[in-house]
């Protein structure tokens, strides 16, 4: 796909993307939503895009996971049924808040930022990305894992892998006015009216 192609895109569940040069990478040109606008970070599992005109606010967050040598081996994200778990971002340091990515997901988990949707993205190499879903973070679910003398985040997601982000809903995210959209999808109004555990029964087909 070629840039233009690729930030018109929906994000579909199971889609793969792949833009057909190497710069600006697949995902930069995926999540960029509309030209001019900032996109989110080229690299690291954690790359936030903010609100347009406030650079302080989260519009949306995207994680990415892959087979990555910079993760031990007893850190590799990993999808099971409905629920994501994804491991914080500290590779070598004794000081568990010493990240960005494991900063974010303390404040995320602790309830104390405003909301904001968690997409997840799996890189597949040779420039290809597949979109996964929607996450949303479980209650109570963010642990502490050891790697030796290493401390890193294991968080738990629920992830809506059905239904499709439009870019239209991004762009309203990026000016600042998506949060409660009618464009967004039925999980993260949900989300938005009754915590991820009513999420988790909407995905479970009980609600």
């Amino acid at each position: 796909m070629n840039e233009h192609d690729l930030e018109l895109a929906d994000l579909i569940p199971e889609r793969i993307y792949q833009h057909e040069k190497r710069v600006p990478n697949t995902i930069t040109a995926l999540m960029r939503v509309k030209s001019g606008y900032r996109s989110t970070p080229t690299s690291g599992g954690f790359r936030p895009s903010t609100v347009e005109d406030d650079r302080t606010k989260t519009a949306f967050l995207v994680l990415t996971s892959g087979d990555s040598k910079n993760k031990a081996d007893a850190w590799q994200d990993h999808i099971e049924d409905d629920t994501l778990t994804y491991f914080g971002d500290n590779k070598s340091n004794t000081e568990l808040l010493s990240t960005n990515g494991n900063k974010r997901l303390f404040h995320i988990f602790k309830g104390d930022t405003d909301p904001y949707p968690i997409l997840f993205m799996r890189m597949l190499g040779d420039r290809r990305v597949e979109f996964s879903g929607l996450c949303f973070p479980v209650s109570n679910g963010l642990t502490i894992v050891n790697n030796g003398t290493i401390p890193n985040y294991k968080a738990k997601f629920y992830i809506d892998q059905q239904s499709i982000v439009t870019k239209r809903w991004l762009l309203e995210l990026k000016d600042g006015i998506g949060v409660n959209s009618v464009l967004s999808p039925i999980s993260w109004q949900t989300y938005m009216t009754g915590g991820s555990e009513m999420v988790a029964a909407l995905i479970n087909g009980v609600y």
